[in-house]
C-alpha cells in the first residue's frame, strides 16, 4: 500500500454511533451530518486544499486515529464519524465512491489526547491489493 494522505482535523461534534442512531430524531441526524459536513467540506477543500484521489490509486484502505481529550468512545463507536468523513470526502470529490471497489477498508484507533482536545488523525492509504497471493493455506 502507498500512503497518499494524512490529514489532521477538529472533531465538530463528538457523537457515538448508538447516540447517533438510539432513539433519535431524524431531525438529530440529519443536523449532525450538516454539521461535519459542512466543517469537513471548508476545510478539505479551502484549508488542506486536498486533491482528488487518481484513478490509478484506488482501491483505498482509511486508518482513522481518533483523539478524545476526556472521555474516550469504544473504537466500534466511532464509525458513525468515520463515515461521515468518509460521506464528505464523496461529496467534496476527493474520492469517487465510497463502495467496495474505492474503499477496501477502515481501521478505527482511539487514543487519549494529551493536548485538551478532540481531533481526528486520517490515513489514506492507495494502490490496496488482496492478500491471497501471499497467503499459506492449511
Amino acid at each position: 500500500m502507498e500512503k497518499l494522505y494524512t490529514i489532521e482535523f477538529n472533531i465538530p461534534y463528538k457523537v457515538s454511533t448508538n447516540k447517533f442512531y438510539s432513539s433519535r430524531h431524524w431531525g438529530f441526524r440529519k443536523w449532525v451530518k450538516n454539521k461535519w459536513f459542512e466543517y469537513l467540506s471548508f476545510n478539505i477543500l479551502h484549508i488542506a486544499k486536498l486533491k482528488p484521489v487518481p484513478k490509478n490509486k484506488y482501491p483505498l484502505v482509511f486508518v482513522y486515529h481518533f483523539y478524545f481529550a476526556k472521555r474516550c468512545l469504544d473504537s466500534s463507536n466511532c464509525s458513525i464519524m468515520a463515515k461521515m468523513i468518509e460521506d464528505s470526502l464523496v461529496d467534496c470529490r476527493i474520492i469517487e465512491n465510497d463502495d467496495q471497489n474505492f474503499v477496501k477498508g477502515n481501521i478505527l484507533l482511539v487514543h487519549k489526547s494529551d493536548n485538551q482536545r478532540d481531533f481526528v488523525v486520517l490515513e489514506i492509504y492507495g494502490k490496496y491489493r488482496e492478500l491471497e497471493e501471499n497467503m499459506i493455506k492449511i
